[in-house]
């Protein structure tokens, strides 16, 4: 990760224990393990991608030519920010030498958790009607994460093929809230969830492609699906998913029938990362989090399903790498070479390392001196602000499932 405003050293020392506070948390980032990574290089990044290619038929004399549907999008990369001001006193009454390293690397963290923030954000979000559209810093202009241009959740998805529509959206078995789901009982729980992964399994097994063909019809949950369930639902999820053997000596439960498993809380409740009006920062506590469950004032207990290693990915996470290093960065800085030393002495994945050598933060701390301008003289304040390039997009919504409880709200 590049430091502006620090000198090679701190920037080395700097970044030694950035790599070394994100090795506790790095492997539980889910957004590596369901989004593959999209390179960009403009302010809006422009993608096209083909349909299917139209399956056969019998000769009869002449080869019908079918067109291969093509799709457009364009995703701008959103400018995700922080900032704070340190001051001067502060530094100069801290006796442990390690300040300016700490407070860096912990902007520096920030950039590591961003990319997890923001896919549980839009999925917790991605039920409501315009949370597809990011306005484009770059142009001003509005543009849709979708390729579609419908929410990532909807019932009204186009089926390709035909004049119906397909849904992403299924309406689950299981309990609304943490009080039924302890009436219910734990075995109970983990039944129904089991009911709903075959839901999951048969809706992606009939989705078509662009030709009314089946897309995966030989879909196999073992290898393709990864659930993402929320803490509250984490024992039922586990039994129903993990465990071995009989519950109550008659349902035998299936281990293992599906990739992964996540329990993450911010699948329930993820910070709110958009600004307030004109700019304002909003309250750190605001969160955001699922529907309410009819008849009461509690967030349901819902769950999302990535069919994983297909051709398309599930989702795209979005990161900006400028086309010039020293458009951006300085001297003999390489991102590349930042990337390879923190995998190879972090044991940091690729993507996670990536996102953090693709970042900046940047300081005012060389004005500390004798050489400091007139702001830091006057406000005896030095500012530290971390600035990452990123979005986040779902291209195929037969790859992306939304489950909610029994009589949920969608």
């Amino acid at each position: 990760m590049y430091f502006q405003g620090f000198t090679p050293a701190q920037v080395a020392h700097t970044n030694t224990l950035l790599a070394n506070t994100c090795m506790p948390v790095v492997g539980d980032l889910t957004w590596p393990s369901v989004c593959r990574m999209a390179p960009s290089f403009t302010g809006n990044e422009p993608y096209s991608f083909l349909g299917a290619a139209p399956y056969m038929t019998a000769f009869t004399g002449t080869v019908p030519t079918n067109a291969v549907q093509s799709f457009k999008m364009t995703v701008p990369n959103q400018v995700w920010v922080n900032s704070t001001d340190i001051s001067i006193f502060d530094l100069w009454a801290d006796q442990t030498a390690g300040t300016i390293a700490g407070i860096a690397s912990q902007f520096g963290l920030s950039t590591v958790w961003n990319p997890e923030y923001l896919l549980y954000y839009s999925l917790l979000n991605g039920r409501n009607a315009g949370s597809q559209n990011i306005k484009s810093p770059f142009d001003g202009n509005t543009y849709t994460t979708t390729a579609d241009g419908l929410p990532i959740f909807s019932d009204s998805h186009p089926t390709f093929g035909s004049s119906s529509t397909f849904s992403n959206i299924i309406r689950g078995s299981g309990p609304g809230t943490q009080a039924t789901m302890n009436s219910n009982g734990i075995i109970a729980t983990a039944q129904s969830y089991w009911a709903d992964l075959q839901a999951v399994t048969a809706a992606a097994q009939t989705a078509m492609n662009t030709n009314g063909a089946p897309l995966f019809p030989t879909l196999n949950p073992a290898k393709n699906l990864v659930v993402i369930a929320p803490s509250q639902i984490g024992f039922a999820m586990n039994l129903a998913l993990r465990t071995e053997g009989f519950v109550d000596l008659t349902t035998n439960i299936g281990p293992e029938y599906h990739k992964n498993l996540i329990i993450n809380g911010l699948a329930s409740s993820c910070p709110q990362i958009n600004q307030g009006p004109n700019g304002t920062m909003i309250n750190p506590g605001a969160r955001v989090t699922a529907p309410v469950y009819p008849g009461t004032t509690t967030p349901q207990l819902e769950y999302y399903v990535m069919v994983t290693g297909w051709t398309t990915g599930a989702a795209y996470m979005q990161l900006f790498n400028p086309l010039s290093q020293n458009q951006t960065f300085p001297g003999n800085y390489n991102p590349v070479e930042q990337i390879d030393r923190l995998v190879k002495d972090a044991g940091l994945s690729p993507a996670v390392a990536t996102s953090m050598a693709l970042s900046l933060v940047q300081t005012n701390f060389q004005f500390l001196s004798t050489q400091s301008d007139a702001q830091v003289m006057k406000t005896k304040q030095v500012t530290v602000a971390g600035t990452q390039l990123a979005s986040l997009f779902f291209p195929w919504a037969p790859l992306i499932y939304r489950v909610i409880p029994s009589g949920g709200t969608v």
